[in-house]
């Protein structure tokens, strides 16, 4: 069992069964997450609160990740947005997938769906153990 810790993530994910799987389990870690649908939305909570991870799906509608990150990543160099580690997510996983979400600032990549077994040793790495 995850020990009560004091971690915020933002999650942007369009799906909403999706979106609540990953909820539960980031939950299940003892992370506290806030949960929105699209990059805009995304950009606009980071404005306001410091997340200590952002994962980010990569296909959403309005913005989508990719569009998103690049625009938190030119925020930050000007110093709108405090910076935060990105996780790409995506369903799909196509050639190039990766290689374009690292060019537009993301820290890593995870495909959907994933597993506490899968999710756990990324968060790790930019959150300490979880």
């Amino acid at each position: 069992m995850s020990r009560a810790i004091h971690i915020h993530l933002l999650l942007a994910d369009d799906d909403e069964r999706s979106a609540e799987i990953a909820r539960m389990l980031l939950h299940s870690f003892g992370l506290a997450v806030d949960v929105v649908s699209n990059g805009a939305e995304a950009i606009e909570r980071l404005k306001t609160q410091t997340y200590a991870l952002v994962l980010m799906n990569i296909e959403m509608p309005v913005m989508d990740g990719l569009e998103a990150t690049r625009h938190i990543r030119a925020a930050q160099a000007e110093g709108g947005i405090a910076p935060v580690p990105i996780i790409g997510m995506t369903a799909h996983t196509l050639l190039g997938d990766r290689e374009k979400g690292f060019a537009a600032g993301m820290d890593a990549y995870i495909t959907k769906p994933f597993s506490a077994d899968t999710l756990r040793p990324l968060l790790t790495t930019y959150l300490g153990e979880v």
